[in-house]
C-alpha cells in the first residue's frame, strides 16, 4: 500500500495545474518566530473572543472587515508561489469532485476515518509523539482542509486505479496518479484570468474545461490555506493602520504623498544597498513578485510607516519654538526635532552618536569549575592575556573566535556583535566602557580585554569607528525614534483577536464528509 505518511507530500500529490502556464514567484519573507515561553512557567491559555461574522480582526474599537483582509492577501500573495499553489489545488480539487461524481467514486466517512487512523498509527510507530494531530498543528494545517484534501487524494487513487484497470485493492503509485491527473487537466485545458484579477467575487479566475473557480472561492481558500504567520501579519498591520488613521485624522494629500514617497524611497535604498540584490532594480524585484510601486503605495506595511511619519512630524511641529510659527514648514519640523533631541540628548547620543563596530570571543569559565565548565576565571584570563598580543588584525581575531569560542553562533559569524554607541544598553556597560576606553587610548582598531563577563571571560575586537553624525543625519534618527513612539502608542495593549482564534484543532473521531460543491459551468462565450 502506498500510504501517504508525509503531510507535505499529501498536499503535493495533487499536481500544480498552472505550473506550465504561470511563473512561480519568489518565496515570501520568513517571519520572525514568536518569543518562546519560559520553560519554568507555562503561559495561561488566552481568553479567545473571536470577532463577529464578517470581521477578520479587531482590537478595541478597531475592526477589520473580511473583505479588506481578502483584498490584501490577494494583492500580496495571489501571484506568488504560495497563492498559485492555493489556486492550483482549488481548481484540481473541483475537477476531481466533478469526475468522482461522474464515475460514482465516493469516499465514505468510514473510509476516510479509517485512513486517518492508519496515518496516525504509522506516525506514532515512526516515533512522532502526538501522531497526526501534532503534525497538523506543527505544520499549521487547517483540519477541515486536511480532511477534504485527504478525501480527494483517496478519490484520485481510486480514479487512477479504474483508469489503469488495476484490480480492486491495488493502489496506483503516486507517479501514476500525477500522470493521470496531468493528462486529465491537459485534455480539458487550463485558463487563468489574473492580469488583473477580476473585481467581482462571482467572477471566474480559473477554468478547466467547464469547471470553474470563482474569486470568492479563491479568497476563502487563501484565508484558509495561507500559513498562519502571513495571516497574522496582515491582520496586525490592518489593525495598526486603522488605529493610526484614527490618531492622524485628516491628512493633507501632499503631506501623505510625501510620507509614502519617503517610505518607498527608504525601501529602494535598502534594496540597492543589499549586495545580494545587485544588478536588479527595486521595481524589477516588485514586478517579479506580481507587485508594483503603485500596489506597494497602498500596502498597509507602507501606509502604516507613512502614517507614523505624518504623526511624528506633527509632534515635531508641536515641539518647535513658538517664535518660528511663521517659518516654512520644513524649517519648523527641523527645529522641533532639534528640541526633541535636546530634551533627551544623552539617550540619542548614546545610541546614535559616536559608534564602534565590535566582535567578541567568549570562553566559558567559572569561579567553581565543574564537568561542563572546566576552566576557572583566573585560568581563562591568563590564557587570553598571553593570546591577545599575537592577534595581528581582524581576520586573525575571527580565526581565534572560530577556534576557541564556545558558542556555535559566535563561531559561525566570527563573533560579530555589530555597531554600538556608548549608551547602547543592548551591550553590557563593562563591555561598552572597555571598547570606548580602547578607542580613546589607541585611536585605531585592535583587541581590548580580556575582561570577566557573565558566564566567563571575553575579549573584544574594536573595529571601525563612526564619529558622532552631523545634525542632518541625527535628525533622521530623532524622527525615526519618534515614529517608533507613535507605533507604540497605536499598538493595541490588549492584543489583537483574529478570525483564526482559537486555532482549529484536529479531532480524530469520526467526522461526516461534507457533500462536495457542485462544479460550476463555465460562462458562455461572450458573457
Amino acid at each position: 500500500m502506498h500510504l501517504i505518511t508525509d503531510l507535505t507530500r499529501l498536499f503535493a500529490v495533487l499536481p500544480l495545474a498552472f505550473a506550465p502556464a504561470l511563473a512561480l514567484q519568489d518565496e515570501p519573507p520568513t517571519e520572525a518566530p514568536a518569543d518562546e515561553a519560559s520553560a519554568d512557567e507555562a503561559p495561561a491559555p488566552p481568553a479567545y473572543e473571536p470577532p463577529p461574522d464578517g470581521i477578520a480582526a479587531r482590537a478595541g474599537e478597531v475592526q477589520v472587515p473580511m473583505e479588506v483582509l481578502d483584498e490584501l492577501l490577494l494583492a500580496r500573495h495571489g501571484k506568488r508561489a504560495e497563492g498559485l499553489d492555493v489556486l492550483n489545488r482549488l481548481l484540481t480539487n473541483a475537477v476531481l469532485r466533478e469526475v468522482s461524481a461522474a464515475e460514482g467514486v465516493a469516499i465514505s466517512s468510514e473510509d476516510l476515518n479509517a485512513r486517518i487512523a492508519l496515518l496516525d498509527t504509522r506516525l506514532r510507530e515512526s516515533g512522532i509523539e502526538g501522531g497526526l494531530a501534532s503534525q497538523l498543528e506543527a505544520g499549521d494545517v487547517n483540519p477541515d482542509v486536511f480532511r477534504e484534501t485527504l478525501a480527494l487524494a483517496m478519490a484520485l487513487e481510486e480514479l487512477t486505479r479504474l483508469a489503469l484497470g488495476l484490480p480492486e485493492g491495488e493502489e496506483p503509485t503516486p507517479g501514476q496518479q500525477n500522470t493521470w491527473m496531468d493528462e486529465l487537466l491537459k485534455s480539458r485545458g487550463i485558463e487563468a484570468f489574473m492580469e488583473p484579477f477580476p473585481e467581482e467575487r462571482s467572477a471566474v479566475v480559473a477554468t478547466a474545461g467547464e469547471t470553474v473557480v470563482t474569486m470568492g472561492q479563491f479568497y476563502e481558500r487563501l484565508r484558509n490555506e495561507l500559513p498562519r504567520p502571513m495571516i497574522e501579519q496582515a491582520c496586525s498591520q490592518l489593525v495598526l493602520l486603522g488605529s493610526l488613521r484614527g490618531m492622524a485624522g485628516v491628512v493633507d494629500e501632499d503631506e501623505w504623498n510625501a510620507a509614502v514617497d519617503a517610505e518607498l524611497g527608504a525601501r529602494r535604498a535598502k534594496h540597492l544597498a543589499d549586495p545580494e540584490k545587485q544588478g536588479i532594480s527595486y521595481e524589477a524585484l516588485l514586478e517579479a513578485q506580481g507587485l508594483s510601486l503603485a500596489i506597494m503605495a497602498q500596502d498597509p506595511s507602507v501606509e502604516v510607516t507613512a502614517l507614523t511619519i505624518v504623526i511624528a512630524k506633527r509632534r515635531a511641529l508641536e515641539a518647535a519654538p513658538a517664535e518660528l510659527a511663521d517659518a516654512p514648514l520644513e524649517e519648523r519640523i527641523d527645529a522641533g526635532l532639534r528640541s526633541l533631541y535636546e530634551a533627551d540628548q544623552e539617550t540619542y547620543d548614546g545610541y546614535f552618536g559616536e559608534r564602534l563596530f565590535l566582535r567578541a570571543c567568549l570562553q566559558r569559565a567559572s569561579d567553581t569549575p565543574n564537568e561542563l565548565v572546566t576552566k576557572t576565571v583566573e585560568q581563562s584570563l591568563a590564557f587570553f592575556e598571553r593570546l591577545v598580543p599575537g592577534i595581528p588584525d581582524e581576520e586573525g581575531f575571527i580565526a581565534i573566535v572560530q577556534q576557541l569560542a564556545d558558542d556555535p553562533a559566535m563561531k559561525k559569524n566570527g563573533g560579530e556583535l555589530g555597531w554600538f554607541g556608548k549608551g547602547d544598553e543592548r551591550l553590557p556597560l563593562n563591555l561598552r566602557l572597555l571598547a570606548f576606553d580602547h578607542w580613546a587610548a589607541k585611536g585605531e582598531p585592535g583587541v581590548a580585554g580580556p575582561i570577566q563577563v557573565t558566564g566567563g571571560v571575553a575579549i573584544l575586537w574594536v573595529g571601525a569607528h563612526l564619529p558622532a553624525p552631523e545634525w542632518t543625519e541625527m535628525s533622521r534618527f530623532v524622527l525615526r525614534e519618534q515614529q517608533s513612539g507613535v507605533l507604540g502608542d497605536a499598538t493595541p495593549k490588549a492584543g489583537i483577536q483574529i478570525y483564526l482564534d482559537p486555532p482549529p484543532r484536529f479531532a480524530a473521531e469520526e467526522q461526516p464528509v461534507e457533500p462536495a460543491d457542485e462544479p460550476q459551468p463555465a460562462p458562455a462565450e461572450g458573457q
